[in-house]
């Protein structure tokens, strides 16, 4: 038995099927063809932003916006991603042609799968720190002119929305300290003039003249003693004159009715002392009498005094008189100036005692001064660094995004990858063919070899070849001439497609040249035919 394995039984059989597997390869190829050249391109344009760090040194100035610039880039891409937004660049750049069949849902779903926002570092180390921050932007579209204008657009409301924001902040946390200063400013100026008006009401009693006032009150203390003493040792002195006085006989005709009858009944009481006790009622009689018309003489006496000190009547003449005349000017003058050192004495007592409850309650307002100052002080100072800050940001000083690579028109699509499309086209086309060849065999039940006889227990005599009528040698011939032709058709639709939808043939045999690394041998070979 014969081997079923014959390699030329298998190249008849392909030959026999070849226009079979030149028609199922065309087929595929040239779908696949079609599909390259409908799908649309995709043209993606990008642009590289830089984070550039603050100019001014820290230490300088310093920024009031603390957000990260990561964190930052993160909001920006969110407010960019919302619906209006995207509506609106839509509608300005008329990213897709096919909008009117598009729900505004649509439109928004497609434009953020279009949009890409990357962040890198350059200059990063293996490990991935240090290195300045960059981002990019990209978008997809079908038209490359749209995909550029849509990114810078992109880039532009990026750029404006970084500068609001900082922008923003910075002036938000200067009108805020200057809501604190004013406030501040306010509450220090009332409560200066509540300290004011407190040491005012309580001048006499503040903490800084307590010394002086217990220096005062010691020395009007001492004065009023001395002053008290010698009110004691004039009193005295007059007691003795008014005795001297009494003990002094007046003429009869310079006394009054009262001093008469005073004297008088002296005389008689010395007559009866001299026979009577002291304990005898008309000695006690007679002393009830004379102590009743000694306040009338009195009396008399003080009301002339009285009217001398008044200039009414003339003043006494006699020596005595007039020196207890001095005596109770002075008493007088005594008692008053004993009384309003009292006064004095019983105020500064009084403001001593009242001095403590003062001091705290001062001391009170002066910690609360303090603290309001130092408050104040702090809110100055952090206005100060806010205005600072928001100097910087409208100079743009401080951190800023800056475009290292604006978007330009892309060359060529990224999709649809036709050269790829095409292979896999011809690839498959290929084994489609062989596929179905070896499909119709596989359903051929002819026996068409003499090993096929042992199937039906048939043993061959003698093999007489295939005789190829005129007929078929022509058939032959023309099928050798459709294959040539097909070839030569195939490869002419795939060098259109490959010029027209992916690159120019001049351009691609000059890539492979230089790839292949002959065109030192090409200039060579020139060089010496041209010599």
């Amino acid at each position: 038995m014969q081997n079923d394995f014959d390699i030329r039984f298998l190249f008849s059989i392909f030959l026999r099927r070849f226009p079979i597997f030149i028609l199922t390869a065309v087929l595929c190829f040239g779908a696949a063809a079609g599909v390259a050249v409908v799908l649309p391109p995709v043209y993606k344009a990008s642009a590289t932003m830089l984070v550039i760090s603050q100019q001014i040194p820290s230490a300088l100035a310093q920024s009031t916006v603390t957000v990260d610039a990561v964190e930052r880039i993160k909001v920006i891409e969110k407010q960019l991603m919302v619906r209006d937004t995207l509506l609106a660049i839509e509608e300005d750049f008329q990213v897709f042609p096919q909008r009117a069949s598009m729900s505004p849902s649509t439109v928004v779903e497609a434009m953020r799968k279009s949009t890409r926002f990357e962040q890198a570092r350059l200059g990063a180390t293996r490990r991935g720190g240090g290195g300045a921050l960059a981002f990019t932007i990209s978008f997809s579209a079908n038209s490359a002119q749209v995909a550029a204008r849509v990114t810078n657009e992109f880039v532009t409301r990026i750029l404006e929305r970084n500068v609001q924001l900082r922008t923003t902040t910075a002036a938000g946390t200067s009108e805020f300290f200057e809501q604190q200063v004013a406030r501040l400013e306010a509450e220090l100026t009332k409560l200066e003039l509540d300290i004011v008006s407190f040491k005012r009401e309580n001048a006499g009693k503040l903490p800084e003249t307590l010394n002086y006032r217990r220096d005062r009150l010691g020395l009007l203390t001492q004065a009023r003693q001395l002053q008290q003493r010698e009110r004691a040792s004039l009193l005295n002195q007059r007691e003795l004159l008014v005795a001297a006085i009494s003990s002094q006989t007046k003429p009869e005709a310079q006394m009054t009715p009262e001093e008469k009858t005073l004297a008088e009944v002296r005389r008689a009481r010395a007559l009866r002392r001299a026979i009577l006790s002291e304990n005898h009622p008309e000695i006690r009689a007679l002393d009830s009498r004379i102590a009743a018309l000694e306040g009338l003489v009195e009396e008399q006496r003080a009301a002339a005094e009285k009217a001398v000190a008044e200039g009414a009547v003339p003043a006494p003449t006699t020596p005595m008189e007039r020196e207890r005349a001095m005596i109770d000017k002075r008493v007088e003058e005594l008692d008053s100036q004993i009384a309003e050192l009292s006064t004095e004495i019983d105020q500064l007592a009084s403001s001593i005692a009242e001095t403590p409850n003062i001091e705290m309650a001062l001391r009170t307002l002066n910690r609360e001064y303090d603290g309001l100052r130092e408050e104040f002080a702090a809110a100055r100072a952090k206005l100060a660094s806010a205005a600072t800050g928001e100097q910087l940001e409208l100079k743009q000083q401080a951190e800023r995004f800056e475009v290292v690579e604006q978007a330009t028109l892309p060359e060529r699509p990224i999709s649809p990858n036709r050269p790829m499309i095409l292979m896999a086209g011809a690839v498959g086309g290929v084994g489609a063919g062989l596929g179905f060849i070896i499909l119709l065999e596989l359903m051929n039940k002819t026996i068409r070899r003499p090993s096929e006889l042992a199937r039906i227990d048939i043993t061959p005599i003698a093999i007489v070849p295939y005789i190829y009528t005129a007929k078929e040698m022509r058939n032959r011939k023309m099928l050798r001439i459709s294959i040539i032709l097909g070839f030569v058709l195939l490869v002419a639709v795939g060098s259109y497609v490959v010029h027209y939808y992916y690159m120019p043939l001049d351009l691609l045999l000059e890539r492979l040249i230089q790839r292949a690394r002959i065109d030192d041998a090409i200039k060579l070979v020139r060089t010496r035919l041209n010599f």
